[in-house]
This record gives C-alpha cells, sequence and structure tokens, in this order.
C-alpha cells in the first residue's frame, strides 16, 4: 500500500485522483497503456514486497546462525572443558599410580630385607623341624606295624575259624557215619530175624508133613480133606512168603535210597572239605606273605633303630661339641641370643610395619578407586551431557535450516510463480496492442 500510494496509485491499480466520472479514459490505447503502468507498478510493488521478505528471511536466517553458532561454541567450550576434566584426571591418576608404585617398591624392599632375616631364623628352626619329622616317620611307621599286626590277627582268627568250621564237619559226618552203621545194623538185624522166622516156619511144616504122611497109611479115608487143608495152608505159607520176600525187597530199597543219600552227603562234606582246604592254603599263603612282611617291616625297623641310633650319636655328639663352644665362648653365645632376640624383635617389627603400610595401601587404594570411579562416573555424565546438548543443538540448527531453506524454496516458487504470470500479462498486453 504504501508503494503504491507512493506511485499515485490506489490497491485496485487506480490512479489516486482518478475519478468514476472521468471521460478522458475511453479508447483502447489509453487503457492498455493503463493496464501496462499497473502491471509494471503491481510487480515493482511484489518485487519490492519479495525484496523485503527476502530480507528479513535473510536477516532471520542470520540471526538463528549467530544462535547456532553460540550454542555450538558454548557446547564446543563445555566439551573442551570436560576433556580437560579428563586429562586432569590421567593426570591426577598417574600421579597417584606413581605414588603406589613407589610404595609398593618401598614394600618390596622391606619385604625383601625381611626375608633375608627370616632365612636366618628359618634355617635355625629347620634343626629342630628335622628331629621332629624323624620322630613323627617312626610312629607312622610303628602305627603301620600295628595296622600290620591287626591284619595278622585277623586272619589266623579267620584260619582258625575255618579249622574250627572243618572240624565241626568231620564231626557231623562222623556222627553221620554212626547213625548209618547203627541202621545198618538194624536192618541186619531186622533181616536175620525175618530169615530166622521163615526158617522156624519152614522146620514146622516139614514136621507137619511128616506128621501127616506117617498118619496118611492110617487116616486113607480122610485124605482128601487133608490134603486140601494142606493145600489151603500151603498157599498160606507161600503168600506169607511172598510178602516177607516184598518185606524184605523194600526194606533193601529203604536201605539202598538211604545209603545213596549217606554217599551224597559224604560226597559232598568231602567237596566241603577240599574247599575249606583250599582256603586253608590260601589263608595260610597269605599267611605266609604277612609274616615275610613282618619280617621285612622288622628289617626295616631295626634299619630305622640303626638311623635312629646314629642320629641319637650324632646329637650326642653334636650336645657335647655344643657344650665344649658353650664352655669355650659363653660371652659370644650370649651375644649371638642378644642379636637373635633384637632380630626377632625387629622381624616382629617389620612385620607390624609392613602389616600397616598393607593396610595403608589398601585404604589409599580403595579410596583412590572409590574416588576415581566417582569422577570417571561425573565425567561419563558431564559427556553424555555435553554430547546430548551438542546433538541437541546441532539438531535444532539443521531444522532451522531445513526451514529456512524450505521457506527460501517457498518464496523461490512464489517469486517465479509472479514473474511467470507478470510475463503471461505483459505478453498478453503485447498482443492486444
Amino acid at each position: 500500500n504504501y508503494i503504491s500510494q507512493m506511485s499515485g496509485y490506489l490497491p485496485d491499480g487506480r490512479l489516486a485522483n482518478d475519478k468514476p466520472q472521468s471521460a478522458y479514459i475511453r479508447s483502447s490505447k489509453d487503457e492498455s497503456m493503463l493496464d501496462r503502468k499497473r502491471l509494471e507498478l503491481e510487480s515493482a510493488r511484489k518485487q519490492e514486497i519479495l525484496r523485503l521478505e527476502n530480507e528479513r528471511t535473510l536477516e532471520l536466517i542470520r540471526k538463528e546462525k549467530e544462535s547456532s553458532s553460540s550454542l555450538l561454541a558454548q557446547a564446543e567450550l563445555k566439551l573442551q572443558k570436560v576433556e580437560g576434566d579428563v586429562r586432569d584426571m590421567a593426570n591426577r591418576e598417574k600421579e597417584i599410580k606413581a605414588r603406589f608404585d613407589l610404595a609398593e617398591e618401598k614394600l618390596s624392599h622391606r619385604e625383601y630385607e625381611l626375608e633375608q632375616r627370616e632365612a636366618a631364623v628359618k634355617t635355625a628352626e629347620e634343626l629342630a623341624s628335622r628331629f621332629a619329622k624323624r620322630e613323627e616317620e617312626v610312629w607312622n611307621k610303628e602305627n603301620e606295624l600295628k595296622g600290620r599286626e591287626e591284619n595278622i590277627r585277623k586272619a589266623e582268627e579267620l584260619i582258625a575259624q575255618a579249622r574250627a568250621d572243618a572240624e565241626a564237619l568231620r564231626t557231623a559226618s562222623r556222627d553221620r557215619s554212626q547213625k548209618i552203621s547203627q541202621r545198618s545194623r538194624a536192618w541186619d538185624e531186622q533181616r536175620t530175624n525175618d530169615l530166622q522166622q521163615l526158617a522156624d516156619q519152614r522146620r514146622a511144616l516139614d514136621e507137619r508133613t511128616h506128621r501127616l504122611q506117617a498118619e496118611l497109611a492110617e487116616r486113607e479115608a480122610a485124605l482128601s480133606v487133608k490134603e486140601q487143608k494142606l493145600r489151603v495152608d500151603a498157599e498160606q505159607l507161600h503168600a506169607s512168603r511172598a510178602g516177607a520176600a516184598q518185606n524184605e525187597e523194600r526194606a533193601r530199597a529203604l536201605a539202598s535210597s538211604d545209603l545213596n543219600r549217606i554217599q551224597a552227603d559224604i560226597s559232598r562234606a568231602t567237596k566241603e572239605l577240599e574247599v575249606l582246604a583250599t582256603q586253608k592254603e590260601q589263608h595260610t599263603a597269605k599267611l605266609t606273605d604277612l609274616v615275610r612282611q613282618v619280617d621285612e617291616m622288622d628289617r626295616k625297623l631295626r634299619q630305622l633303630s640303626n638311623a635312629e641310633a646314629d642320629a641319637v650319636h650324632a646329637v650326642r655328639a653334636t650336645e657335647s661339641a655344643t657344650q665344649e663352644a658353650l664352655a669355650a665362648g659363653h660371652k659370644k653365645v650370649e651375644s649371638l641370643e642378644r642379636q637373635r632376640v633384637d632380630l626377632t624383635s625387629e622381624i616382629a617389627s617389620l612385620k607390624t610395619r609392613r602389616d600397616q603400610l598393607e593396610k595403608q595401601l589398601k585404604s589409599d587404594k580403595e579410596a583412590w578407586e572409590k574416588e576415581h570411579k566417582s569422577e570417571m562416573e561425573t565425567f561419563k555424565v558431564q559427556r553424555q551431557s555435553a554430547r546430548a546438548e551438542l546433538d541437541r543443538v546441532r539438531g535444532e540448527v539443521t531444522l532451522l535450516m531445513e526451514q529456512q531453506e524450505a521457506r527460501a524454496r517457498a518464496l523461490d516458487e512464489w517469486a517465479e510463480a509472479e514473474d511467470e504470470r507478470l510475463r503471461t500479462a505483459r505478453q498478453r498486453l503485447q498482443a492486444q496492442e
């Protein structure tokens, strides 16, 4: 509107002093000239608007760029500060590590001195430990011998038990043999009695036959009856003889069965005796081996006794030499004793000092690790915050640039469209002229 008023035209394209009742604008040429001027003025106005819009857009872009640059600079400063803090922490960590290494070196030197002095004390302690070790070996050997004696005793008990079992089996076998003999005698007596009864019955039958034959001549009339009676008696006698024979066969079968069973028992008992004899031989072999081991242990025990006697003799000789040395240099021994006491006291002091240094180093290390961990966590949080802030600023700048570019593209497209419309209008006017 301002541009239109300055150029003498109204916003709708009419002149400011143009009156509706004017009679001057009637020809088509004047209208074309007016349209051309109006188009030119409108084009100039739009170009001025576009220029102002572009200037305002450029100013906004410049301000946003300055703001973005300021934010980027602040983020870079924060990042540099964080990196400087990291370098400071690294330098501090190096200093603490150097102090820790120096303390460890001092402690190692102290430990080396302590080890040298402890070695001198251990040399004296080894002499006492050797004798104690030898006594322990002798004690272990005695326990081992006692264990083997116990094994021998158990083996002898097993052998005695096996012998008792074998004797019990022999006794049982003898009892069974006696029972079999008694049964056999009883069967023989029963058989003899049966045979005696049969013989008596036969003699009685013979006597009766003779008596009947003697009476045959006298009693011929009753011969048939008597013969029938004799035939019946003969049949009964034959039946009794057959029963006696069957009883005898049955008794023989029973006796044979008992005899077979007894023989089987005897065979089984014989096998058991053979197994017991084999076990006895095995136990005898084990006993022989145990006796051999006992002899070997006795030999080793004698060797140990001889070695112990030699050691006792050496100890006594050493004690004698020591007594002589003590008698010859009592003051020197007292000096060495004082040195030993001082050395022991110094070793205890060094141990206490070492423990204190270790506790102090441990405490310093824990404090340093805790402080280092806290500083690293703080640094990590600060770095993450700085990174997030930097990413946020970059994202805002990128979004702002994209928005400005989109706005510039829209203005360019609008300007091109206006230029195209103006060119079309000019071409239309030129065509009308």
